[in-house]
């Protein structure tokens, strides 16, 4: 069990996967606008891509960008809860809320 832990620790902490989950997090940030129909779904995989930008920061000690991570994984959470609890609000006016 360790050792399937420590390889996805390391996979985890991997510059190349924190390059990809960034990239894809821009390919997210720009479907939310084109795909309005979808932006409930688009920021809950949104979210999970914080799983792996966020390690590799850790482990080079960029603390700025954990900290920018962490707020941005809260004002997504919270826009996808008020997305949720009033579908007549457009997520484009909860990002302006905040």
């Amino acid at each position: 069990m360790t050792k399937k832990r420590d390889r996805l620790l390391l996979f985890l902490a991997n510059r190349r996967t924190a390059s990809l989950a960034i990239y894809a997090g821009m390919v997210q940030y720009l479907a939310l606008w084109a795909f309005p129909n979808y932006q409930e779904r688009l920021l809950i995989g949104g979210l999970f891509l914080y799983v792996f930008r966020i390690p590799y920061f850790i482990k080079i000690r960029e603390h700025a960008f954990v900290a920018q991570s962490v707020f941005f994984f809260s004002v997504e959470f919270v826009a996808l809860f008020l997305a949720l609890q009033a579908r007549g609000i457009k997520l484009p006016e909860c990002y302006a809320l905040f």
